[in-house]
């Protein structure tokens, strides 16, 4: 994968994990009863979704790359981006880190991390298999 389809994958990633993040976020703050959501976590979320959208670049190549190291770097975005968002999570304060919550609290986002890596996966997929489609049609078309 070129850099250009790189670079394009991961601002689509940034707008779906930005997307998915921020309504998550509003989810957990209505069922908890919190009445309002600062600016100040709003631009949290988006230095964590420029962060984990920069994962992508592990996808990174020159040369194409088999199945088997496409789904050894997926396994390997998600590592990274999961330990991005449990990292900013402690530096920012986000939940409590007493000894019983932080195993809740880390199993919660490694849910919700794995629920919007999967949105971001599934419209990755999509996107990938269209621009395959579109390089058989031209291969077709040149072909003729």
């Amino acid at each position: 994968m070129n850099f250009q389809q790189t670079l394009h994958r991961a601002f689509i990633t940034f707008c779906i994990v930005f997307t998915c993040s921020t309504l998550a976020s509003t989810i957990v703050f209505a069922i908890a009863g919190i009445p309002e959501v600062h600016i100040f976590f709003m631009t949290e979320l988006l230095l964590l979704s420029i962060l984990t959208s920069s994962v992508v670049f592990v996808f990174y190549s020159k040369k194409e790359l088999s199945e088997r190291q496409i789904i050894v770097r997926y396994g390997l975005a998600y590592v990274l981006a999961l330990t991005a968002v449990v990292a900013l999570a402690y530096i920012w304060e986000w939940l409590s880190w007493t000894e019983w919550s932080f195993f809740v609290n880390v199993i919660i986002l490694t849910v919700i991390v794995a629920l919007v890596y999967a949105v971001a996966v599934a419209a990755d997929y999509y996107y990938l298999k269209k621009v395959a489609s579109d390089v058989v049609f031209k291969l077709e078309e040149r072909n003729k």
